[in-house]
């Protein structure tokens, strides 16, 4: 059965079954099925850098500056600098005002730490000293400083503050920078590195995901590295209805199964605007993945849509994994298995055979990040195998 795969481990498993038949089966984190199971026609897909959404926000900030979005899930919240209040809570799509906050007399960039479920904030001119990074309770509008990153504290304000899930860490982007920043959750520092844009300065950054998001205030342009070693992947023009790219934030919610990107514009009239971002490529809070298994949390509760081939012919599809069988709380393994058929001979492998190795990483000791023990291996040998030995449910249905 053909399938197209996307963010696949670089991975072999051997598996020896009875007298030493061995099967290789490449892991498959994401797949979507030719047989249309478990994938879904989608509406059709902008390009990068489209503008999906403007909110024109119903207050204005008091110094007529401010920089700073955060996605909490839910809603919007954006920053003021050198006012009070300095903390807004918004309607993503109305822009009507929520509730609103003094918490430093003024805020730089936001994060939103899917983790603690908390805000994390810059600087820009409140109490305090440039440099200190808050810790904000969305629930009471309060925070206090956690550290101060003094190396990149050379301007009066922050406007890039992404926090990544995957090693708990953040990157900061002080305004006129073309570094950005990497700092521990407790302040260590972790290095820097030079932005990849060209012309004026790096302003927001965003990552949930493999990818770095790095916006440019003033050249309405946002360049994408990798993660890992921060090579280009790609870049795209933004600055629809004039809007500056100042902090920049995932939001994977709002107008799924699109992931957009929302960008706020530094002054007033007070508005951000959401940007048409890949599929799937940077998930709300950080990219929280509780299990460790590699697909985030939202992906494991809502679905998520991919695009398997980039530009290419095949539209983006819709992986439904909750109906999979996925689990947030303990790590799945999706594995496809081809075989080797003929007039005479047949490998595919019987029900039971594969039921033993389904239980044999189920029983396995292994404890993952959440404490739940044993890995949930999916198997799919065509459409007539099983993919729920609970109900016998098949992945043909």
């Amino acid at each position: 059965m053909a399938a197209i795969g996307l963010f696949r481990c670089q991975m072999t498993v051997s598996l020896i079954i009875g007298e030493l038949l061995m099967i290789h089966a490449t892991v498959v984190a994401i797949m979507v099925l030719a047989l249309g199971v478990t994938a879904r026609p989608l509406p059709a897909f902008a390009a990068n850098g489209d503008l999906v959404q403007q909110t024109n926000f119903a207050q204005a900030c008091g110094s007529g500056i401010g920089v700073g979005i955060a996605f909490d899930g839910k809603n919007l919240w954006y920053s003021c600098y050198a006012s009070s209040p300095d903390l807004y809570k918004a309607d993503p799509i109305t822009g009507a005002v929520l509730a609103s906050y003094t918490v430093a007399g003024g805020l730089g960039a936001l994060a939103w730490d899917g983790n603690r479920k908390k805000i994390w904030a810059g600087w820009a001119r409140g109490t305090g000293s440039d440099g200190d990074v808050r810790l904000i309770d969305p629930a009471t509008g309060t925070g206090a400083v956690v550290f101060n990153a003094s190396p990149a504290a050379f301007d009066e304000l922050d406007d890039g503050l992404a926090y990544d899930a995957q090693d708990d860490s953040l990157l900061i982007s002080p305004d006129t920078s073309t570094s950005i920043y990497h700092y521990t959750t407790t302040g260590g520092s972790l290095g820097s590195f030079p932005w990849s844009g060209s012309g004026c300065y790096n302003s927001g950054v965003a990552i949930g995901g493999q990818l770095l998001f790095e916006g440019s205030d003033g050249c309405n342009h946002v360049w994408v590295v990798q993660r890992s070693n921060h090579a280009a992947a790609f870049d795209f023009a933004t600055g629809a209805g004039g809007v500056r790219d100042e902090d920049l934030e995932c939001d994977s919610v709002t107008f799924s199964p699109k992931t957009v990107m929302w960008s706020m514009e530094a002054y007033e009239p007070r508005r951000a605007i959401a940007f048409e971002i890949p599929p799937g490529s940077c998930g709300t809070g950080g990219g929280v993945d509780s299990d460790g298994d590699g697909l985030l949390d939202e992906w494991e509760t809502n679905g998520v849509t991919i695009d398997p081939d980039g530009a290419g012919p095949i539209p983006p599809q819709f992986i439904d994994l909750p109906k999979m069988g996925a689990d947030k709380n303990k790590p799945d393994i999706f594995l496809q298995i081809d075989w080797m058929a003929d007039a005479t001979h047949n490998q595919k492998l019987s029900a039971a055979a594969l039921k033993t190795v389904v239980d044999a990483f189920a029983n396995s000791p292994y404890t993952s990040p959440t404490g739940s023990v044993g890995i949930n291996l999916h198997v799919d040998e065509g459409s007539t195998s099983i993919m729920n030995y609970a109900t016998n449910t098949t992945w043909g249905r």
